[in-house]
């Protein structure tokens, strides 16, 4: 690749072009095309139905595995859960899902930013909850396909709401 004097740096052919589709990118999943008033309730409002959903069901995870007491592994769709002991995932989930629930109710630049992070482990729990239901394929079951889209669309969420909080702050800061 050929290498081009811009400035006070060199900038290589092609990298450019790579760094503007990258930027596209990100401009479309930070949703910034939208309204600003638009992106204030889908990130200040919007969102809390996603970490209320997402918390409930984390929650729920660790209540059905304290309850069934380690029973549920015997099933062919658990027995993945198996190599994590019990207590580690109802606290693990239990928690998580709490602190999303505490972060519900409040609605500052730090709770939306802290929220958004929230967001982001309970993306990374509902993926490897996934990854537990896929290894127990066969059968084809709702955990191939609810946890991964939970994942995905608290991963989305959580980054707008990381990107919306550093936003505002700097706009407080100007």
């Amino acid at each position: 690749m050929a290498a081009l004097w811009y400035g006070s740096h060199y900038v290589i052919k092609g990298r450019t072009a790579m760094v503007a589709i990258t930027n596209r990118i990100k401009w479309l999943l930070d949703f910034r095309f939208l309204p600003s008033k638009f992106q204030y309730w889908l990130f200040q409002r919007g969102t809390r139905a996603i970490e209320f959903i997402s918390a409930i069901g984390l929650i729920g995870f660790a209540v059905v595995f304290h309850i069934n007491d380690g029973t549920m592994y015997d099933l062919p769709l658990y027995h993945k859960f198996a190599e994590i002991e019990e207590w580690k995932i109802v606290v693990t989930l239990g928690a998580v899902g709490c602190l999303q629930l505490l972060t519900l109710g409040y609605s500052s630049i730090k709770a939306t930013a802290l929220s958004g992070y929230m967001l982001l482990i309970s993306s990374l729990i509902w993926a490897l909850i996934s990854v537990a239901f896929y290894m127990s394929y066969p059968p084809l079951n709702t955990g191939m396909v609810v946890p991964p889209l939970l994942a995905f669309v608290c991963m989305l969420a959580g980054h707008n709401m990381i990107q919306y909080a550093l936003m505002q702050h700097d706009a407080d800061k100007k």
